[in-house]
């Protein structure tokens, strides 16, 4: 696909590109504001629609244009700056995604907030309130546990060993609370089927706390989980908000959080944080839209998505194997990853990929 012209005004830009279907060149005008943008989508049809542009340029039915503008593709506005890699243009858009970089901001925000509250020493894992309250449920028995270990100064199971005879009644009233460990935590502990049953689904969400089902996607474990996840946002999300804008993509988003949280607590209970599962939406939508719409431009190499699948796809069959070891009682191999997120993510932004509601407006 080629850059052919640019015009202040809307009405000329469409114009143009009629002029060129009316010589069976097919084309695609992208609008900016006021500003037009035409497109030929087929590169073998270069030479025929600078040749008819000439003409559109000369002809009576807009006003003027300077000559200047004949040669777009070779002398692009100053923001289209182009270099060729093997004969294939790479453009560097103007547009300055502001909705990615606010996501970045915001994850990076809450993680050094959150290091200044949590993850303290002890048996149970200890978090921030702040992260507490982002995590997709906040059970009432791991209120109670948290409490419990704080009162009693719990740090290590010696300290569990060692309890009081008031605290290991506690501890006794504390474990007849279920937690949800997800269908992966049932199947691993087939024993313990019908007191996992027991646990309540949902529970801070039931009771009107509706942004849990987004906003695990907004905290991370550590640096190198947020690094990693807030680079491949980067990467995908400035080229997929440049092709929706806005609304769209903060829907597309939202979306993506709402289904892969929602699978991934599912499988595992609530304990799960990360960027990653909408990162494979967007890595899963490029792959479907940079085949079924090649107009549409996606500066993302293929090997980096192809990278992207294998691990995803690559740590989804560790967490089968490891499955399989522990249910056997072989081998403990814990994969703290959100596979369930990775994979459904990818396969939702795919699906979606093959509809065009995510598109901007196109001609």
């Amino acid at each position: 696909m080629r850059l052919i012209a640019q015009f202040e005004h809307e009405e000329e830009g469409r114009e143009c590109a009629f002029f060129l279907e009316e010589h069976n060149i097919e084309t695609l005008v992208e609008v900016e504001g006021e500003t037009a943008y035409v497109w030929i989508k087929n590169e073998d049809d270069l030479a025929s629609a600078r040749k008819h542009y000439k003409t559109f340029l000369e002809s009576p039915r807009v006003e003027p244009i300077p000559a200047s503008k004949i040669e777009v593709e070779t002398e692009k506005p100053p923001f289209f700056k182009a270099s060729n890699l093997r004969e294939e243009k790479i453009i560097q858009y103007p547009y300055r995604a502001p909705f990615t970089r606010f996501f970045i901001a915001l994850c990076l925000l809450i993680f050094v907030f959150g290091l200044q509250k949590g993850q303290k020493e002890g048996v149970v894992p200890t978090f921030s309130g702040l992260e507490r309250a982002l995590f997709y449920d906040d059970p009432l028995a791991y209120q109670n546990l948290l409490a419990f270990q704080q009162k009693y100064q719990i740090k290590t199971q010696d300290d569990l060993k060692n309890l009081s005879l008031e605290g290991q009644m506690a501890l006794r009233e504390i474990n007849k609370q279920a937690i949800w460990p997800g269908v992966y935590g049932v199947a691993v502990d087939m024993e313990k089927k019908d007191f996992y049953l027991q646990a309540p689904l949902f529970g801070s969400i039931r009771e009107g706390e509706i942004w849990r089902l987004f906003s695990p996607m907004l905290v991370h474990a550590s640096f190198l989980h947020l690094l990693f996840n807030m680079l491949w946002l980067w990467v995908l999300g400035k080229v997929v908000e440049f092709q929706m804008r806005g609304g769209r993509y903060l829907l597309f988003i939202g979306l993506a959080a709402l289904v892969t949280n929602t699978l991934q607590y599912l499988m595992i209970g609530f304990f799960f944080m990360g960027f990653s599962g909408v990162i494979c939406a967007l890595g899963g939508y490029i792959w479907v839209r940079k085949k079924r719409a090649p107009w549409e431009i996606y500066e993302v190499d293929r090997s980096a998505l192809i990278f992207l699948g294998a691990f995803i796809f690559g740590m989804a069959a560790l967490q089968v194997l490891a499955f399989f070891l522990q249910i056997f009682h072989i081998y403990t191999l814990p994969i703290g990853l959100a596979n369930t997120a990775h994979i459904s993510g990818a396969f939702l932004g795919m699906a979606l990929g093959h509809l065009n509601i995510f598109t901007k407006k196109t001609l």
